[in-house]
């Protein structure tokens, strides 16, 4: 495995870890964790876009119950996908 490829693994292992583990999955609470850091300002900007519309996904992706998790169709016209949470950042 080459030098960036894993780099890039380890970092989302570590981001694997700080929701599961650290935030347990509650993710307005490691959206704060990342507010208070400015590296994760722009990921924080994109995710509020539309109400916070990719924040809202990002949960409903990671629930635990894979019965209630949204299908891949689901997420595909959720509207910070369908870019209308994009939209509502532009004009706003």
């Amino acid at each position: 495995m080459s030098a960036p490829r894993a780099r890039a693994t380890r970092a989302r292992s570590a981001r694997r870890r700080l929701l599961e583990s650290t935030f347990q999955l509650d993710v307005l609470a490691a959206r704060e964790y990342c507010e208070a850091d400015e590296r994760w300002a722009p990921a924080v900007a994109f995710l509020d876009a539309g109400d916070r519309a990719g924040w809202g996904l990002l949960a409903a992706m990671l629930t635990p119950e894979w019965r209630r998790r949204p299908t891949a169709a689901s997420c595909l016209v959720h509207p910070f996908l369908a870019g209308e949470a994009a939209g509502a950042s532009a004009a706003g």
